[in-house]
């Protein structure tokens, strides 16, 4: 099911850039979870979620027309090398 971040989320969506902030250099929590509050407020944070699991997410800015994409390759790149293992 795909719907709007809540507040509600935050737990999820940090386990989720546990698994995969390697793929992002520069990566800080702290940044990462603004831009999740400003998308949030501005209903611009949309995730994917899969077994009451975030599964992916996305983040817009109408302000600045860009998109961040964090997870949907990593996770998908993690998933893969965990069912190798």
């Amino acid at each position: 099911m795909i719907r709007y971040v809540t507040k509600n989320d935050e737990g999820q969506i940090l386990s989720l850039m546990e698994l995969v902030k390697d793929d992002f250099a520069g990566y800080k929590e702290k940044n990462f979870l603004g831009a999740v509050y400003n998308a949030t407020s501005n209903d611009g944070a949309i995730m994917e979620e899969k077994d009451g699991r975030i599964a992916g997410l996305l983040l817009c800015s109408k302000k600045k027309n860009c998109l961040f994409l964090p997870c949907i390759l990593s996770i998908e790149r993690t998933v893969l090398q965990l069912k190798k293992s």
